[in-house]
Parts: C-alpha cells; structure tokens; sequence
C-alpha cells in the first residue's frame, strides 16, 4: 500500500496525496497462508521501520483455501475450479456468497466437489476423470452427453491444456458444484416466507398499536420468536467480532429456516390475519431478519426489504431498527439492537417441549397417514394440559389437534397411545378403525427403544470413571435422560397393556 499510495514522494503524484494516510493503517487484512512470509510480514515489516513503527493493519483472517473433491487445489491449468460467473447463472449470486460463507471455517481447507454441466440438455452429471501425467485428477478433455445422444462436449480441462477447442457441436461446459444448493435453497425460503409474511400483515392507521408492542402481552408464540432472535443476534454479532463466519451463516440458516419459517410461520396461520399486535411482531421479526442476512444475501435482501417496511407498522418494545422513515436502501439500515431482556429462557424450554409433542402428535399422524388438514382429538392429563394451555395453541395448530380433553373423561375405544414425560396422551381421530394388531407392534417398537435407550443410560452412569470423570452437568443430563425414558416406558407399557 506504500508505493502504490505515493510514498515516499506523493508531491510527484498529485493524485495519490491523502491517500496514505486515509487507507494505511487499515483495520484487518483477508489472505490465505500461504502468503503469510512472502506478503503479510513484509507489509509489516516495511510499515514498521519507513512509517514510524506503525503496524499496517490490527487483524489479519488466514481464510482457508478450497479445494476441489479430490483434495487438489482449484487452478485454471487443471480446470478444476468452478467459475463464479456460472455459479451466478445457475444458482445466483446470493447463493454462492451465502454457501461460501458457510464453508469457511477458519484455516481448514474445504473440498468442494466438481460437477459438469452439460452444454446440451443444461443437466448436471459427474465427469468422467483421467490422471494427468503429474498424478492431478481432472475432467477428461472430451466428456460425453449424459442425455445418451451420443453428443459430447469439452472440459475446461481439456481447453486449458490446448488439446481441444471447443464449437457448436462440440460446447464448452460448465463446472458447478451441489455445494451452492443450500445456499439457493436458503434464498428461496426466504423470499416465500416473506411473500407470506406480506400478505398476512393488514396494518393501517386505525388498526396500528399506538404504543411499542411489549412481549407480555403478546402471544407465547411471538415471545418466543423474538426470544430466539435476540438470542441469534447476540450470536451473530460474537461471531462476526471474532471472524467466525461459518457461525454467523449457520445461526442465521438455523433461525431463518427452522425457528421463523418452519416453526413461527406456521405456528401464527390461524391468528396473524385478526391480530394486528402479531402482524407487528411478524414485520419487525422479518424486518431484522433481513438485516441479519444482509452481509450475505444482499441481492434478495435488498430486493425484499422496501416492501416489507413500505407493509409493516409499529414497534415491538426493545427492537431497536432505527428511523426507517429515511431510509431507500438495506445497505444504509442500522444493525439490529435487542434488549437483553428479551432473551425468555422459560419461553425457550417451554417451546422445546411443545415442540416435542407436536412432533410426537405428527409423526403418529404420519404412521396413520392421516390428511393433512384432518382435525384429530387429544386426551391428556393436568401436567400435559398445562404445557398444551402455555403453549397458547401453538400444539393444536402444528399437530392439527381439534379437541383437548381431560384423560380423566371417558376415553374412545379407537385411539392410539403416546409416551410423552411420563405420561400418556391418547390420540383419536386418525381414522375410523385402528388396527389392534398394528396399534401393539407400534408401542412394542417404542417399548423396545425405550429399553434400549435405558440399557444404555444405565450403563454409562453405572461406570465410576464417567460419573467421577465426567462435568457434573453431564452427569445430571444423563440421570435425567434415565428418569425421562423410565416415565416413558411405563405409560408405553402401560398402554400396549391395555390392548391385551
């Protein structure tokens, strides 16, 4: 940065004055390691003794070097790299910074293997490879069309090595990589959650709260969200202080996918469209969601963002997003700032539980292939009836669940059994006739893991070297685990007890 920026005479080269002092030092300096001796400590070194000790830069990231599925370093000579700008045709450019993101784990190299692209049928197929004199794998100059055509194509390969050229009939083709669906996946999940999130959020100036929305007055569904946000915005902002940025992009696909979309989303179907208190909460949530993936998905971001906030009204109490009235771009939006207290560890624990009894609920529907839409009846005891009455109908909605009765009432003679804590819920209404037979191999398959699963606790808490060895808060995990799956079997047992 010295001679490029004028030094040591910039007075010769008008247009470099001030640029020495406005860019070195600089903050952080992104290399790979292989650099390290050749580049980044001459840097410092000639900083150090022309500029007056100074040091060129604080930080310096050593990113990790990628690979193609062979362990072999990508290189234009061997053809096996991947093109950005294919990557950007195929999957958009969102897809490849966010997939990339997610792959850097400090110093560690990453493999990313290479597929083909056949120029003439656009379908994606494993080349056929040779071995290079020097012992490189690499894609065979001529590949034939997987379409069975008998067509073929060249490699970048076999173009880079000057043994083929390519023409009309025999293309060039592309490389590209199954590594960047996740990240494509990703972008589409959120641009459907929001055009749901858009068409559910009806605010005007009659039904906008007037006052910040506080969580306790909300729905335990919203609490939650914005619970696992702040928790998530905390992460993120750790790990980008820290050059983690594997940790912010799988925090952020984690809450994105599974808590907003998966779980959130759905959760709110029935209620959001006649709570206009809720319709704050979703537009703010997902307003700070987009910021979130701004630095790594900043096409579909910015493209989503002016009609979420042209949609959106209110303010949720302690999520701070800034004046927004001024604001044209996502690129110029604050970062989002959460209070810590909305942080609802009770929240937390009582969502993973509702959670697990829906998933419960669910996959019993699955094995009795009910429709999706058919409402099924629950009875349940006062412990269960209690998480079910927190969880302020999240259970109902995620399960399908129509009627919740007390397991003290008279119960259905069709019905199926479920373990849950210790206690049994009975589940009817999945259809008119339930196969006895079928009923008692389902519970003797849960009565069989359970015993499994108990063999097992028993066995590592009877090992004096685990307990002694062990961090206590293990040690107690595993004694509840135990305690939780001998609840379990006795009401499993308890129902394949009464099938007999």
């Amino acid at each position: 940065p010295m001679s490029t920026m004028g030094w040591p005479w910039p007075e010769d080269f008008p247009e470099t004055v001030g640029l020495l002092n406005s860019f070195n030092p600089t903050s952080l300096l992104t290399t790979a390691r292989e650099i390290i001796t050749l580049w980044v400590s001459r840097m410092v070194m000639f900083n150090r003794y022309f500029m007056d000790g100074q040091l060129p830069f604080d930080d310096v990231f050593i990113h990790a070097m990628i690979q193609d599925g062979h362990g072999q370093k990508m290189s234009k000579s061997l053809g096996n790299g991947v093109d950005p700008r294919d990557i950007i045709h195929t999957h958009g450019a969102d897809a490849m910074r966010f997939s990339l993101t997610q792959m850097t784990t400090d110093t560690q190299d990453l493999r990313m293997p290479v597929d083909t692209i056949c120029p003439h049928t656009e379908e994606v197929f494993t080349p056929e490879f040779i071995t290079t004199p020097a012992g490189h794998t690499v894609a065979a100059p001529i590949q034939q069309s997987p379409g069975g055509d008998g067509k073929t194509m060249v490699s970048m390969y076999g173009v880079a090595t000057g043994q083929v050229e390519p023409s009309d009939d025999q293309p060039l083709a592309r490389n590209t990589s199954p590594k960047f669906d996740v990240g494509r996946n990703f972008a589409n999940k959120v641009w459907n959650a929001t055009r749901f999130a858009l068409g559910s959020i009806q605010l005007d100036e009659t039904t906008t709260p007037s006052d910040p929305v506080a969580m306790n007055t909300t729905a335990f569904v919203d609490q939650w969200i914005v619970s696992r946000l702040a928790e998530t915005t905390a992460t993120i902002d750790k790990a980008l202080a820290n050059y983690q940025f594997n940790v912010y992009a799988d925090t952020l696909y984690h809450f994105v996918w599974d808590d907003f979309c998966d779980n959130y989303l759905e959760a709110i179907k029935p209620t959001v469209r006649d709570t206009p208190s809720q319709q704050v909460v979703l537009g703010a949530v997902l307003d700070a969601v987009l910021r979130l993936m701004h630095p790594v998905c900043p096409f579909v971001t910015e493209a989503l963002w002016a009609n979420v906030v042209a949609a959106r009204g209110g303010e949720v109490a302690g999520l701070d997003l800034g004046d927004r009235s001024s604001l044209e771009l996502l690129v110029n939006a604050p970062w989002p700032v959460l209070d810590e207290s909305l942080i609802d560890a009770s929240a937390a624990k009582t969502f993973d539980r509702a959670h697990e009894l829906a998933t419960e609920i669910r996959r019993l529907r699955s094995q009795r292939a009910v429709k999706p839409k058919q409402q099924i009846t629950v009875h349940v005891d006062a412990k269960v009836q209690e998480l079910i009455d927190a969880a302020g109908g999240m259970i109902e909605t995620l399960a399908v669940v129509g009627d919740v009765y007390s397991s003290d009432d008279e119960l259905p003679q069709v019905s199926s059994a479920i373990a849950f804590e210790g206690s049994q819920v009975i589940v009817s209404d999945l259809v008119e006739e339930v196969d006895l037979d079928a009923e008692a191999g389902r519970l003797d398959g849960v009565i069989a893991d359970l015993e499994g699963t108990i063999k097992n606790l028993e066995g590592r808490l009877s090992n004096e070297g685990y307990v002694k060895n062990a961090k206590p808060e293990l040690v107690q995990e595993s004694r509840d685990q135990l305690a939780a799956a001998q609840a379990d079997l006795a009401a499993a047992t308890t129902a394949r007890e009464a099938l007999s």
